[in-house]
């Protein structure tokens, strides 16, 4: 899996936290990773392929003119959908990787298009225009993302303690949190068991704007609906 981290900030970002985004994707992603910075916001993103897909991929990938940037690591199961959807010409779409797939959406649909992807993905969106960060996670847990506030500053990976080895994030162990998971009960969603980490909810989508921060599902299951076959054998 490709591992990726990032911050969003109130006031511009720090020369130093750009060398420390490096210093994490050496330590929890496992090699040199590729570094972006705007004014506001800075990415990176340790690439390791995993689906064909993932070759034709060049992250952090700027949109819009260099105005929006992607980092994603997954798979789309759902590729001939979703290019139908976006009425892609064949010969473009094979050229194009899932996160290709995904910003294409992104632009088209905005936040509406997560329901859209089927697959195993997390991905950080950031939209310079807007100076909006966007966080998702699939709907079945497959790829984690998780994230630290303050209000100023917003810190974000796809491993735990990569979050803890940003400047001034609380090292504190969350003791709620490590009483569940010492008798092994479930911890309560969205915790970690470190003190202001906290985790996307599966179908997790995280909106960052100012300082601003809220989380929300994008897709819930229909609890209602009963699926009845005419032949019991068909269960």
């Amino acid at each position: 899996m490709s591992f990726f981290a990032g911050l969003a900030c109130a006031s511009p970002v720090d020369q130093r936290e750009t060398e420390r985004l490096g210093s994490i994707a050496i330590t929890y992603g496992g090699g040199t990773g590729r570094v972006w910075r705007g004014d506001t916001a800075a990415l990176v993103l340790t690439p390791r392929a995993f689906t064909p897909e993932d070759r034709l991929d060049r992250l952090p990938a700027a949109f819009m003119g260099g105005m929006s940037r992607l980092v994603f690591d997954g798979r789309l199961d759902n590729r001939d959908e979703l290019i139908a959807s976006l009425s892609l010409p064949a010969p473009d779409a094979a050229r194009l990787g899932d996160a290709a797939l995904v910003m294409a959406a992104l632009e088209r649909w905005g936040v509406d298009a997560c329901p859209r992807f089927i697959g195993a993905f997390a991905l950080a969106w950031w939209n310079e225009v807007d100076r909006r960060l966007v966080l998702a996670v699939d709907a079945t847990g497959g790829r984690a993302i998780f994230a630290h506030g303050d209000g100023e500053r917003l810190c974000f990976a796809t491993r735990p303690l990569a979050v803890l080895a940003f400047a001034g994030v609380d090292r504190r162990i969350d003791e709620a949190a490590m009483a569940h998971l010492l008798l092994a009960r479930a911890m309560p969603a969205g915790a970690t068991p470190f003190h202001g980490v906290f985790r996307l909810p599966p179908a997790g989508l995280l909106l960052w704007h100012k300082g601003n921060c809220s989380v929300r599902r994008y897709w819930q299951p229909d609890l209602e609906r009963r699926i009845r076959y005419r032949n019991p054998r068909d269960y």
